[in-house]
């Protein structure tokens, strides 16, 4: 309102006096807004042939009675409309609008049906339409047996594609699965309550926000979780913590379903994308199952001294002729930058158009420039919401699925826009053959070589990108299957013959840093009271609970599930050994889930008099001991250094193979001594060195 009045496109001098009475007084406010917004309403449904004259200028300037106005000219009125109007209102016709105000009612008749009917239909599903058919999954996930389960068997030959992206974070404080047992709604969360900054708790993949995360009161250094309702038998809840003050580093896949219609293009997102680049990289949108076009988007990394970087031109970009700055969207580190920040070149056809920014960015800084102009929707970062193209057909009823990546910055996710293709040649020699000659001399030779040169389509991305079933690309909307409909080596992606690539083809990719980014591996380094330094995995898959409290007077021990850990052989002398809160305890004997013959503090660690419920129970058996550990360098050698910086997850070295083969178990305050700091205290060494 106020920009459209600044700009002198809205104006309410007709009836207010002076004209900008409404930004001091509250009275006036309330009038020249109920004006504003139906005189924006009425411009964004393009209602204006009603007025008389098809005008009300000066009130409301000429170049602000269409939808493309508006958004040239009040930008912020043209996102208002979208995000609080266009979901909850769906535009009538103008047959409908003049059916709903007819000449015929007087005050006499006091009867509003001779002046036509309402005309109000409350939103529903169309029968028959694609939301209607298909908004029902098909499948579920079965987290007690990690099974995909879907209510109809596939049929035979049917081709089953998983995509399973995990979920991450930086500065992560606490990150387990506790499973549900029907009955308990309070669990203990062993990480220092004061340091939490974020949280994400999820029941069976769904985000739970009937839930209140809170110190733990028996434990001051501890959290809780308390749930309002207790959690099924065998649900799996995921909690998730981070430390990081400075933004919510807890990443997470998330698809939203919503029906839309030609006269509702536009949907708020449940999600805010927090993402160092470009959010249209990080979106994938679909439109009954075929995916739209985002807008193509270049990338760059700062130095501080380049100031001029080019647009995308893998669809066809030198080819424009015009360009504005509301078809382009710059980004720097995440912040959308102002058309004031930097300035477009002139597009000749024939070469790449450039942004050439007042102030080169800073070094290391993520640089995502992206073109809209041919985009099937854009994404309003003011509203967190999208809005589909005029120019893509939507019926009353059709499904739009939104899949979301936040804060996936590690993932480093990049999508790029294709239409048709790079070219290169494969040269095919065929078996040899007569040729035409009657008579050969032995120079000459005796026959023809028959050379055949066959142009293939190919898409290049990054060039580090090897495997084909880490990359989405789609074909025209459709999505197509990794290493059957192409294949990927050294950043080329080349298809299948039987895909037909025209001048004309879309092609999207979307992929993500190929860096495998494991599973966190934790180890153990234990000094006895011998002097002797043992160093053992400790892996979650070799680790359990326990399910009744440990006292200093009880000969068992009995725990969730012993087949988790070592067996002990009583003929060869060789216990199970385990700990427990920092006391290592050993066991000769394993009946069902109770460990027997036990010694408790072996070694010369203490003996706590209390064990509660669901400690954790991490085995330290001979088969967790790390390979030669001792006097060597576990991670990969450097040149002239002890290590090429790639850290442990990294390394090809046998220790780092032997901590990888299992996901390690996040350390946590039920593995220590009550009142032992996990974490490095502030200044233990340099900033940022670690987390």
């Amino acid at each position: 309102m106020e920009e459209a009045y600044d700009a002198g496109k809205w104006g309410p001098s007709g009836y207010q006096s002076p004209s900008d009475a409404w930004k001091t007084d509250a009275d006036a406010f309330e009038v020249a807004a109920k004006e504003y917004l139906f005189l924006l309403n009425f411009a964004m449904f393009e209602y204006t042939e009603l007025w008389d004259g098809g005008s009300l200028a000066p009130e409301w300037t000429d170049d602000m009675r269409t939808q493309v106005g508006i958004q040239a000219n009040n930008p912020l009125g043209y996102a208002f409309h979208n995000t609080y109007i266009a979901t909850a209102i769906s535009k009538p016709s103008l047959a409908t609008i003049r059916s709903i105000f007819q000449d015929g009612n007087t005050p006499a008749q006091d009867d509003p049906s001779l002046a036509g009917a309402s005309g109000y239909i409350a939103n529903s599903i169309p029968e028959g339409s694609y939301y209607a058919t298909n908004q029902t999954q098909s499948y579920t996930v079965d987290y007690s047996t990690n099974e995909i389960v879907f209510s109809t068997p596939p049929t035979g030959g049917d081709l089953i594609s998983i995509y399973n992206t995990r979920l991450q974070g930086e500065s992560i404080l606490f990150d387990e699965v506790i499973l549900g047992d029907g009955e308990t709604q309070y669990f203990k969360i062993n990480a220092p309550y004061s340091l939490i900054e974020h949280s994400l708790i999820m029941n069976n993949g769904v985000e739970v926000t009937a839930v209140q995360l809170a110190q733990n009161p028996e434990d001051t250094n501890g959290a809780s979780v308390q749930f309002d309702t207790p959690p099924a038998v065998n649900d799996h809840i995921h909690i998730v913590l981070s430390r990081n003050s400075v933004r919510n580093t807890i990443s997470k896949p998330y698809t939203q379903l919503e029906m839309v219609s030609d006269s509702s293009r536009t949907v708020i997102l449940d999600e805010t994308v927090r993402f160092d680049r470009s959010k249209d990289t990080v979106m994938i949108v679909e439109l009954n199952g075929k995916r739209l076009r985002p807008g193509n988007t270049s990338y760059y990394t700062g130095d501080a001294v380049e100031v001029e970087f080019n647009l995308s031109d893998s669809a066809g970009e030198a080819e424009m002729v015009s360009l504005t700055n509301a078809e382009v969207q710059v980004w720097v580190d995440g912040v959308l930058q102002q058309s004031s920040d930097y300035s477009l070149s002139t597009p000749d056809g024939v070469t790449v158009p450039t942004v050439t920014f007042n102030t080169a960015p800073i070094n290391n800084a993520n640089i995502s420039i992206t073109y809209t102009a041919k985009s099937d929707y854009t994404y309003d970062v003011s509203t967190n919401a999208i809005t589909i193209s005029p120019s893509v057909a939507v019926s009353d009823g059709d499904l739009l699925a939104i899949t979301t990546f936040s804060a996936h910055d590690l993932y480093n996710i990049k999508t790029k826009v294709f239409v048709g293709a790079e070219e290169s040649s494969e040269i095919t020699e065929l078996a040899s053959e007569f040729d035409n000659a009657g008579f050969d001399s032995e120079v000459d030779g005796f026959e023809a070589e028959t050379l055949i040169v066959k142009l293939l389509s190919q898409f290049t991305i990054d060039p580090n990108q090897q495997n084909a079933a880490k990359i989405l690309v789609s074909f025209n909307g459709k999505q197509l299957t990794p290493h059957k409909d192409y294949s990927l080596g050294d950043g080329i992606i080349r298809f299948n013959n039987a895909l037909q690539v025209t001048n004309l083809t879309e092609v999207i990719v979307t992929w993500s840093n190929p860096t495998e980014f494991s599973f966190s591996s934790t180890y153990q380094i234990f000094h006895n009271m011998n002097g002797e330094i043992s160093y053992n995995r400790i892996a979650a898959c070799e680790s359990t609970v326990l399910t009744h409290e440990l006292t200093l007077t009880d000969t068992e021990i009995r725990v969730a599930d012993a087949s988790k850990l070592e067996q002990p052989s009583i003929e060869n002398n060789k216990p199970g050994v385990i700990f427990i809160a920092g006391e290592r305890i050993t066991y000769y004997t394993i009946n069902g889930n109770t460990l027997g013959q036990i010694m408790r503090g072996t070694q010369g660690t203490g003996t706590k008099s209390v064990h509660e419920v669901r400690s954790i129970v991490a085995n330290a058996g001979e088969g967790t001991k790390i390979p030669s550990p001792h006097n060597k360098t576990w991670t990969t050698l450097g040149v002239d250094a002890p290590s090429d910086g790639t850290g442990l997850q990294n390394a090809t070295t046998v220790q780092a193979k032997f901590l990888k083969e299992k996901a390690g178990l996040t350390v946590s305050r039920t593995v220590l001594p009550e009142g032992f700091n996990v974490y490095l205290e502030d200044g233990y060494v340099e900033a940022n060195y670690v987390d």
